[in-house]
């Protein structure tokens, strides 16, 4: 579950729409494609990571 909200942050965060966008969007994503979220997912922890050292 945790790491559902992570990829809906990071779906948020790069794509600017709101939340429950972003929720239909993960949920309407199957399989080979997750892969994809959870790549953004890791790069949105990175960026998180670098504005908190700057």
């Amino acid at each position: 579950m945790l790491e559902r909200e992570l990829i809906i942050k990071a779906l948020v965060w790069k794509y600017m729409i709101n939340e429950n966008t972003a929720r239909r969007m993960y949920d309407e994503t199957v399989g080979s494609n997750r892969d994809n979220l959870r790549k953004l997912a890791e790069n949105y922890k990175a960026s998180a990571r670098m504005s908190f050292f700057c």
